[in-house]
């Protein structure tokens, strides 16, 4: 299989998109466990997982349109939140990542000693 590795700039917000899912996710299960009904406060986090993980942001793959969105949608929500940008440009930070494309047209998949087949 072959790959084109690319350099790609992404973003600091987007990162901390992961890392928010991640929280949010830690936060809502413990939330919802402690009360029988939703808070008004499990019902806000609730609401930014459905947005981070919903169809509309695409997978988040990273330099995807999908991507993009997630990474708006986190600094808007510490715009919001009120914390200091502290980026390059506003929230954003550019950080070096690494791309792997796999080429269909280059690659191919053999499955070995499977007995069915």
């Amino acid at each position: 299989m072959q790959y084109n590795i690319e350099p790609f700039r992404g973003s600091i917000a987007t990162v901390a998109a992961a890392r928010l899912l991640a929280v949010l996710v830690c936060l809502s299960a413990n939330a919802v466990t402690l009360a029988a009904s939703p808070s008004e406060e499990t019902n806000a986090w609730w609401g930014h997982i459905r947005v981070l993980a919903s169809d509309e942001f695409q997978g988040r793959l990273t330099g995807s349109a999908g991507y993009q969105q997630a990474a708006t949608y986190v600094a808007e929500s510490f715009r919001r939140f009120g914390l200091i940008p502290a980026g390059d440009t506003g929230y954003f930070q550019s950080v070096g990542y690494v791309v792997q494309t796999v080429l269909p047209d280059r690659s191919s998949v053999s499955l070995v000693g499977v007995p069915w087949l």
